[in-house]
């Protein structure tokens, strides 16, 4: 298809449905008891994916209009592997340079809103109230849906970490690069300013369930633990595995500190466990050995990054004892750095297993 072409070498990523964990997720969102609300599910982009896997229809229809908008023109950089990851090269006759607009959340448009980035596709208006230079059209013409489209599509893009210069336009004051007004210009802006991702630490792979009494990979989950004293957010984050499977994780909403964030394959996995609801479902419709599967060997371990910065590393395979229902807990990490687990001893369900998700581990 043109639209692939015109688009490069477009990511081979799959919107799949994310849903937050109850236990201290930062939302707006009330979550009940019982299977969770419709409003509770957010996106994630798993990798690598079945070839035989299709675009919804939206994502196509986003990923159309912005070519016929011709936004790849001034937006992509000059590595043709990204897509829409900034320009370093001003627009002809001007000091405007397009702006980064993956995901990234410090260079692109990561915390930015849909009502902020509706607002500046549709009246040029920025996330923090200024007006961007008259060389971003003005989309007055386009429909809530259409925009709606163009926001699911740049939400899916890989995040490409990519600080472009700061646009200087006719008239005004200042240049916008430092609007975070800590007197350097290090590319960050206040409209991306929020809960920042974690640093190395700030965010743990606590608990593991790679061999579940279900089928595998379906009731597959795994939990990750915020012990630091501060928010911290989840987009953005990629979670791999040994074998290098991974999932990216879209817009999702703030980690609470002590709180705790489980991860499932599938919805029918969750309501199968009776794991508590809400959940993070990171798998639905992907193919058995595709996103990050849980090994059940020595070698299993799975990874947490933020860009190419590690957040996190659990090689649970190393757990000396495994016990099949029974999921991998987190202790103590030994002297030389490498975290070990040990097997849960707390049934959370009728014949659903051993583990405490979205809840301290049990055993030490």
């Amino acid at each position: 298809m043109a639209l692939f072409s015109s688009l490069r070498s477009q990511h081979s990523r799959f919107a799949l449905l994310l849903a937050v964990a109850a236990a201290g997720l930062v939302s707006a969102v009330p979550f009940g008891c019982g299977a969770p609300p419709a409003a509770s599910y957010f996106t994630v982009d798993a990798a690598p994916l079945d070839a035989a896997i299709e675009k919804p229809a939206a994502w196509e229809h986003g990923a159309n209009l912005v070519v016929a908008r011709g936004c790849p023109a001034c937006h992509d950089s000059a590595d043709p592997a990204t897509v829409l990851a900034g320009s370093d090269q001003p627009i002809a006759g001007s000091e405007a340079y397009g702006a980064n607009l993956t995901p990234d959340p410090a260079t692109g448009i990561g915390r930015w809103t849909d009502e902020q980035l509706t607002q500046a596709i549709q009246r040029g208006v920025a996330a923090d109230g200024h007006t961007l230079c008259a060389q971003m059209p003005r989309a007055a013409d386009m429909s809530d849906a259409d925009v709606a489209a163009i926001v699911g599509y740049l939400r899916s893009l890989p995040p490409v970490v990519h600080a472009v210069p700061a646009s200087v336009c006719p008239g005004s004051p200042a240049s916008r690069g430092d609007d975070d007004d800590d007197g350097d210009d290090d590319g960050s802006d206040a409209s991306t300013r929020g809960t920042p991702p974690p640093s190395p630490g700030a965010l743990l792979i606590s608990e593991v369930m790679c061999d579940p009494l279900g089928p595998e990979p379906t009731d597959e989950w795994f939990e990750l633990h915020n012990p630091s004293g501060a928010a911290v957010a989840l987009r953005s984050l990629t979670i791999t595995d040994e074998d290098g499977r991974s999932v990216q994780i879209g817009e999702a909403p703030d980690l609470a500190p002590g709180a705790y964030a489980l991860f499932v394959r599938t919805s029918e996995g969750a309501s199968a466990q009776q794991l508590p609801a809400p959940t993070l479902v990171y798998g639905e419709g992907v193919g058995a050995t595709s996103g990050v599967v849980l090994t059940n060997d020595s070698k299993g371990a799975l990874s947490i990054l933020v860009g190419d910065v590690l957040i996190d590393h659990f090689p649970y395979g190393g757990s000396p004892r495994r016990v099949a229902g029974s999921s991998i807990e987190r202790i103590e990490e030994p002297a030389d750095g490498g975290a070990i687990g040990c097997t849960a001893t707390t049934s959370w369900g009728s014949d659903a297993g051993l583990g405490t998700p979205a809840a301290p581990n049990d055993c030490r």
